[in-house]
């Protein structure tokens, strides 16, 4: 993340951010509003073609950002390049870096 000026915020700023993080997760824990339980299902790709360097888009997440006021608003990136965001709970996605290059290759 940046400042107004495009410079990197310092690394006090991250630090807050996860203290905030933190913060909110317990509260969330405590009122009953988090579910421990983990619900995850896989979507897909659940192939790979081995025989080649092409991957059909297996890819993985590694940024996620949850609006604290609106749980149905998320935004994730990729070491690929993509950031996307969602409004509706992740029912659709739209892209936020549709003119940006992205990184190809191994990661």
């Amino acid at each position: 993340m940046q400042d107004d000026n495009g410079l990197l915020k310092s690394p006090s700023f991250y630090y807050k951010e996860l203290e905030r993080y933190n913060s909110y997760q317990n509260n969330a824990a405590q009122l009953g509003r988090m579910n421990t339980i983990p619900n995850w299902e896989q979507l897909g790709p659940s192939y790979w073609n081995q025989t080649s360097g092409w991957n059909p888009g297996v890819g993985r997440i590694t940024s996620i950002a949850i609006d604290p006021n609106d749980e149905d608003h998320v935004i994730i990136g990729s070491p690929g390049g993509g950031v996307w965001k969602t409004t509706n709970g992740t029912a659709t996605w739209t892209a936020l870096t549709e003119n940006l290059s992205n990184i190809e290759g191994d990661y």
